[in-house]
């Protein structure tokens, strides 16, 4: 039980409650950590805070609330204090790593930290995706085969909280040089105009970090606009040097993050740093 990544786990809970761009962050963090629920091995308690190990063939006893949707919800909490804002102070509780919680709660309706100032219900449907180690379904990868006209410009409304919300997750990826947003019609297609972001990268990124960026980034963006509108990635190529889209952001605006690099200190800003 170490109190200081449970106060930095909760923190970051509540920061995501209200920011998509550190939601990522904190499942991965949650789905490594230690979590306790409510429960007993069916072996004798002694009535105080004892650590020991459970081998596979312990066998282990959830307690569940009432639920109004799916018949029962089973509480978990990031820590004893916030178990202990909704549970009585003899309850019988367990300690154990919050992926191996989730496998063995498949199938049923999950609340984090009940009766605290941030909770959030999982359903069976995000555990599972959890636990096939996928935050989000929200992006689909395809090429152009064939030439395509398309019409690039500037939203009439800029969608402020989501470019700050994406500038917050990008900061994360220091691959990430600079990021642009644009809007693209596309003519042929009977649909409305989609934001397009565009990427610039300094660094190769490996296929799995950059998949998981380009998930995060549909989250984010799925919940961080209010009209929900498609969302297309770009990795933009400097060496695109005609009158397409690699150019239009490159030459014809301004990108709204860029990568802060760090200044170089004097002599005397070394010497006391």
């Amino acid at each position: 039980m170490n109190k200081d990544l449970e106060k930095q786990l909760e923190a970051l809970f509540l920061q995501a409650l209200h920011e998509p761009a550190y939601r990522a962050e904190f499942i991965e963090k949650l789905m490594s950590a230690n979590i306790y629920f409510p429960g007993t091995t069916g072996e004798n308690d002694v009535g105080q805070i004892q650590e020991r190990y459970l081998d596979e063939n312990t066998a282990v006893q959830i307690k569940s609330w009432p639920n109004e949707a799916y018949g029962r919800i089973i509480p978990f909490f990031t820590s004893l204090e916030k178990m202990r804002l909704a549970l009585s102070p003899d309850e019988k509780f367990i300690c154990m790593p919050c992926s191996i919680f989730f496998v063995m709660t498949q199938g049923s309706l999950l609340i984090l930290n009940p009766e605290s100032d941030a909770t959030k219900e999982f359903t069976p449907e995000e555990i599972l995706q959890l636990l096939a180690g996928n935050n989000s379904d929200q992006t689909q990868s395809y090429t152009v085969e064939e030439e395509t006209q398309i019409m690039l410009g500037q939203p009439e409304q800029r969608p402020d909280f989501l470019l700050d919300q994406l500038s917050k997750l990008l900061s994360q990826y220091p691959e990430v040089d600079s990021a642009f947003l644009a809007q693209m019609y596309n003519p042929t297609q009977d649909q409305p105009p989609s934001f397009i972001i565009g990427l610039l990268f300094n660094d190769v990124l490996e296929t799995e970090k950059m998949n998981r960026l380009h998930n995060t980034i549909g989250q984010v963006a799925n919940d961080s606009l209010e009209l929900k509108r498609s969302i297309d990635l770009l990795h933009i190529d400097p060496q695109q040097t005609d009158d397409g889209i690699h150019h239009y952001f490159l030459n014809e605006t301004k990108a709204f993050y860029v990568r802060q690099k760090p200044q170089k200190k004097g002599l005397f800003a070394k010497l006391f740093s």
